[in-house]
């Protein structure tokens, strides 16, 4: 199901999942313990509640990532900004930049795997897309550093799916510049510096380990 929220800072905001309690929600609803675990011998009769539980766990730690970081590590490709930078460097000149309208997708596959008894069960690759629909930034740029964002707006699509099954996604909108963290100026990234990504694309998450039964359950 698709939510419309207005702009939050965070992917798992962004899908609403502002506890771990909505991503484990969303896994129930598509039977993902079921699939996993079937054909698993001696398991306790609450392992796909668990299952659930601590994959939702794991995904919400995945999904803390910044938007404003990815706008941010987006516009590495803008020459208009590059060029700023550049020009700038030297002396405390000003210029606006003034960015047409573009889109930046980021595409992320967080991995969970899942043992029992020490065995592997399987790893669950999720796809996460965030579409970031950019409209009318007007940026400024001093002594190579971006120091404000004086106009904009953002419209964010997020879906993160399982074997090419949606599980949860949402859209959001507001102003790029209430998504970034300027400071006295931000560095841009680019050629001329090293600039991390907000998240490894293919982030694999501590293992889960699912504890096998010894003996029989007692009767409820």
């Amino acid at each position: 199901m698709t939510a419309l929220l207005a702009m939050p800072t965070t992917v798992a905001s962004l899908l609403g999942a502002h506890h771990s309690e909505v991503l484990s929600g969303a896994l129930h609803r598509a039977g993902v313990a079921e699939r996993v675990l079937v054909g698993t011998p001696q398991l306790p009769s609450d392992a796909g509640r668990v299952l659930d539980e601590r994959v939702g766990e794991v995904l919400h730690r995945l999904l803390d990532i910044d938007i404003g970081e990815l706008v941010v590590d987006g516009w590495a490709e803008r020459m208009e900004l590059a060029d700023a930078v550049l020009r700038t460097r030297v002396g405390r000149a000003a210029e606006e930049v003034r960015l047409g309208d573009h889109r930046i997708t980021s595409t992320h596959h967080p991995t969970v795997d899942v043992l029992a008894g020490g065995s592997p069960i399987t790893a669950l690759r999720f796809e996460l897309v965030i579409t970031l629909r950019l409209r009318r930034v007007v940026a400024v740029v001093r002594g190579g550093l971006l120091v404000d964002v004086q106009a904009g707006h953002l419209t964010a699509d997020a879906v993160l799916a399982l074997d090419d099954e949606p599980l949860i996604g949402a859209t959001g909108r507001g102003t790029v510049g209430a998504l970034l963290r300027l400071g006295d100026g931000l560095l841009l990234p680019g050629p001329w510096v090293a600039h991390p990504r907000p998240v490894e694309r293919g982030a694999r998450a501590t293992v889960l380990p699912m504890v096998r039964r010894t003996g029989e359950e007692p009767a409820p």
